[in-house]
């Protein structure tokens, strides 16, 4: 069984079917402190203060960042890129900056 839950925040009950919950680990941000969680939705939640993480457009191409604290201090990644690594579970090319959405709408996760 892989690891994560659904869970719905706002109801704070386990309800399968909502949206699925995957720890943010060091596959996808190395160092990363263990209290982020990331959705199926592209949601990020931080339990460490029991709060959604806000998102903001990076300001140049249109994707949505999340700043998150590691080992060695704060790091800012995009949203859309720890969702893959963390639900699919690989990276489909590390050179690259950024991930295919195939709805062409860079914010949507």
């Amino acid at each position: 069984m892989e690891e994560g839950f659904y869970y719905n925040f706002y109801n704070q009950q386990y309800i399968p079917g909502m949206e699925f919950w995957k720890p943010v680990t060091d596959k996808s941000v190395p160092g990363v402190k263990p209290y982020y969680w990331v959705s199926d939705l592209g949601r990020m939640f931080n339990c460490n203060i029991n709060r959604f993480m806000p998102q903001f457009d990076d300001g140049k191409r249109g994707y949505l960042l999340v700043t998150l604290a590691t080992i060695n201090g704060n790091i800012t990644k995009s949203v859309h890129r720890i969702m893959m690594i963390e639900h699919i579970g690989f990276d489909p090319d590390p050179s690259k900056d950024e991930v295919d959405h195939i709805s062409g709408i860079k914010y949507n996760n």
